[in-house]
């Protein structure tokens, strides 16, 4: 059986096999026994790999806990480089005019100080532009919420989980919220 984390790992060995970017994970359920994960890139299948799925049990942990978990440590990741790196840019565009002030005294000293205040200030704000860590951050965030809030009404039982059929529905419904996420990207 293969996990969220494994089918994750295989992803990035994929894609460092490969050297393609922007291909998409499909997981596509067959009556609940047993699974295929397919990796596209573009409209070319990549890799597909088989796994089973024992039952609903091992489904919430191995699929549904494991990917909650990773979105949770995305999210956290991201939020914390977002911070990181806000905080730098506004110390920096604090500094420089601050220190702008003194280059009359100080001269070249200053100078040099606000000049490589300026490049940090443009490094972080291109890092945080290119890398989109505010968005991901949400994104990841927005995602493992969601799937929780469903993973809750399929345990008791809410809504449209009442009746039979439930954990089918509830598979169907966790993995378009996990194959949006993927599709983002």
């Amino acid at each position: 059986m293969i996990t969220g984390r494994e089918a994750s790992n295989l992803a990035n060995n994929l894609l460092f096999q490969t050297g393609k970017q922007g291909f998409t994970i499909i997981f596509q359920e067959k009556i609940l026994k047993r699974c295929t994960c397919t990796y596209f890139y573009g409209n070319n299948i990549l890799h597909q790999q088989h796994f089973k799925m024992k039952d609903e049990q091992t489904y919430l942990k191995d699929r549904v806990d494991d990917q909650v978990n990773w979105l949770g440590d995305k999210a956290a990741s991201n939020q914390k480089s977002y911070k990181r790196l806000r905080t730098i840019s506004l110390v920096a565009s604090v500094l420089i005019p601050l220190l702008s002030g003194f280059t009359d005294n100080y001269g070249l000293v200053v100078t040099i100080t606000v000049g490589s205040l300026g490049a940090v200030l443009a490094i972080c704000q291109g890092l945080l532009a290119l890398n989109r860590y505010h968005e991901n951050w949400t994104e990841y965030r927005m995602t493992a919420e969601t799937l929780k809030r469903e993973k809750l009404f399929y345990e008791t039982k809410t809504g449209v989980y009442s009746g039979n059929g439930g954990f089918n529905l509830f598979v169907e419904n966790a993995e378009k919220i996990l194959a949006g996420e993927n599709q983002k990207y």
